[in-house]
């Protein structure tokens, strides 16, 4: 219905606007192939009005349509420039070095994989350490026991009642590398009859010295009685102390304080302990725990 009105008034305008051409031709006095030729002019020109209309049209729906195309264009590329940028923060946060919030350190990201690796990977320099800090332990350790101190385990009863068997004591070695041992010392030296024993006894004579013991157990230096209270009891067997004996510059007579269960130097079999035999002096008894205790050497009378 409303097409049709519309149709109606473009008609209606039309023949108005014939009409008033007529009424223009007669007053201008114009012939009918004037008339016709204007009215000719006239609906040519609506045509191209309505040519050039929808023409515009299309311009405008073709530059809408180029502005749609470029603005998607410009979108595009915006959200590329974008996740371009995303990528190069990313990269750049991998790259760069983790900053610690406690102490301000910094460490740089690496694969905790790779870390794992590299830790559990021993390499030469690694190896080269350890052997250095393993030789010079055991350098250590073994100038410890050559120069300084070893540990004893007593065997027998020959020295009770001072020491007894299965006692631990600590042996000092470096005493006697500035000093030379004294009468009454307890020293360790080897049994030379057998290896790997030694022997643990009280020193009684000094080099120089002349040593001898009496049938009634007294014991003579130089002809003089010493003075003395080690022994557990009387000796009854002199051995070969029952004659005189006189020591040389490096040697030293030794008894046991069981007097009579030693094997000392009354004995030939041990006889007298040379000065660079001697192993060390007995220090610390270490164990039993309950006699734990620096071992007195002096004279208990003095």
């Amino acid at each position: 219905m409303k097409e049709e009105n519309k149709d109606l008034i473009d008609l209606n305008k039309e023949e108005l606007g014939e009409y008033l051409e007529d009424i223009f031709a007669s007053r201008e006095n114009l012939s009918p192939e004037e008339r016709f030729a204007r009215s000719m002019e006239r609906r040519s020109q609506g045509s191209d009005s309505e040519t050039s209309g929808a023409d515009q049209k299309s311009s405008d729906d073709g530059q809408k349509t180029s502005g749609d195309a470029k603005s998607s264009r410009k979108i595009l590329r915006a959200s590329a420039k974008e996740n371009e940028k995303v990528k190069n923060k990313d990269n750049k946060l991998n790259a760069a070095p983790d900053k610690s919030p406690e102490n301000g350190e910094t460490v740089k990201n690496q694969d905790p994989k790779k870390q794992n690796t590299k830790k559990d990977t021993l390499t030469g320099k690694d190896f080269l350490e350890m052997l250095i800090y393993f030789v010079i332990v055991l350098v250590a350790t073994f100038c410890i026991i050559r120069f300084v101190g070893q540990r004893t385990i007593v065997e027998g009863s020959s020295m009770e009642p001072t020491l007894s068997s299965g006692d631990n004591l600590i042996v000092e070695k470096l005493s006697y590398r500035f000093s030379d041992p004294e009468r009454f010392d307890i020293i360790v030296f080897p049994y030379q009859y057998s290896d790997n024993t030694n022997y643990i006894k009280r020193i009684i004579g000094l080099p120089g010295e002349t040593v001898q013991i009496d049938y009634e157990g007294n014991i003579y230096i130089d002809g003089e009685l010493l003075e003395e209270d080690y022994g557990l009891e009387t000796i009854d067997d002199p051995g070969l102390a029952a004659d005189p004996i006189t020591l040389g510059d490096d040697e030293y007579f030794v008894l046991g304080d069981n007097r009579n269960h030693s094997s000392d130097s009354r004995m030939s079999d041990v006889y007298l302990v040379k000065r660079d035999d001697i192993i060390g002096r007995a220090w610390i008894r270490i164990y039993p725990f309950n006699q734990l205790a620096i071992i007195n050497h002096s004279f208990h009378g003095e």
